[in-house]
């Protein structure tokens, strides 16, 4: 149920917002962010399928997503992933217009055209 709210509410407050196009995790590398599993896993098992979304090791830092604006250096929005589980961080990328490398677009087809021409 309060994964429920939390995506219903990502979703609330992306309908007001500008979809960006590249953003930037913001967190420590170590003892910190060893006490933060969700955050971890997240880091090491769904960034790398992201290729607009960097990360950036600050000592101390409390994990926090920056969305950048159109020329990618400036940030738009701030968004602390702290107490966010995986799902949530996912859908909150997506719901920025964020997509994971082989991910579809919600609404689009997928054509195939990434899979080899078969002949029949």
């Amino acid at each position: 149920m309060r994964f429920s709210l939390s995506v219903l509410f990502l979703l609330f407050l992306s309908a007001s917002t500008v979809l960006s196009l590249k953003a930037r995790l913001e967190t420590c590398g170590g003892c910190r962010l060893n006490s933060l599993p969700k955050v971890k896993r997240f880091i090491n098992e769904h960034l790398p399928e992201y290729p607009d979304v960097e990360i950036k090791y600050i000592g101390g830092k409390d994990p926090e997503l920056l969305f950048l604006g159109e020329d990618g250096q400036s940030v738009e929005e701030r968004v602390s992933v702290i107490n966010m589980s995986e799902d949530e961080i996912n859908a909150l990328l997506e719901s920025k217009g964020i997509l994971k490398h082989n991910a579809t677009p919600e609404g689009e087809a997928d054509n195939g055209a990434d899979e080899p021409h078969q002949d029949l």
